[in-house]
């Protein structure tokens, strides 16, 4: 099993777990939250063995690729009936459009290519900085975006040095260019959340695991 197959399946395994919880503080009310979220994590599993593949080829040849671009589900810590700080209101909540940030994002990386890209994508997440508890599942998956972009020249950089013969470009820019499809289910999946959210239940929010930037493998 490779790092991304291993990465859905252990948040499959979370989800699962966490379903119920969630639906005896909401009465029921999360249950089509849930469902929806592990139904995407499930249907994604066959479109992560192409890359996993892909990958091991570079993986056995010293880069880290993909190990490093998917974080373990151990660093989203213990169920939370309730978030760290007091949510805002519902009335707070601005939906998103996905299928804006995504042309925003690819219209930055065809001017500054995976540079360009990271810059736009901390523009898009520094947007959702507040309100706090909301856009869960949209943020997630920009930070995942800038962690592909951010590591993408690295990855090839390190393959220079090793003299690997394959470049590592064109698996990060799949990679890249996959989390596109996501944007406008995260975008509806945040919308139904609200609700959920604005009643102090951390649905999503403390379900996926915090993706830093930078990666300490390149320090």
């Amino acid at each position: 099993m490779g790092p991304f197959e291993q990465h859905l399946r252990e948040a499959i395994e979370v989800n699962k777990s966490r379903a119920a919880l969630y639906s005896k503080l909401t009465k029921g009310q999360s249950i089509w939250v849930s469902r929806m979220l592990i139904i995407s994590e499930v249907l994604s599993l066959p479109f992560s063995k192409f890359p996993d593949l892909w990958g091991n080829y570079f993986i056995k040849r010293g880069i880290p690729i993909l190990k490093e671009e998917f974080m373990p589900m151990t660093g989203i810590g213990m169920f939370s009936n309730h978030y760290p700080f007091n949510p805002e209101p519902l009335s707070e909540f601005i939906p998103q459009n996905g299928q804006l940030i995504g042309r925003r994002i690819r219209a930055a990386f065809k001017m500054g290519a995976f540079a360009g890209a990271s810059a736009q994508i901390e523009i898009e997440i520094k947007k959702l900085e507040s309100p706090r508890a909301y856009h869960a599942m949209l943020r997630h998956i920009l930070e995942s975006l800038l962690r592909i972009s951010n590591l993408a020249p690295l990855h090839e950089k390190r393959r220079l040095e090793l003299g690997v013969k394959r470049s590592t470009l064109p698996l990060s820019r799949y990679l890249f260019y996959s989390h596109f499809s996501a944007f406008t289910f995260a975008c509806w999946l945040d919308k139904k959340a609200a609700p959920i959210q604005s009643q102090g239940v951390p649905i999503i929010y403390q379900d996926v695991p915090s993706i830093p930037a930078e990666s300490s493998s390149y320090d």
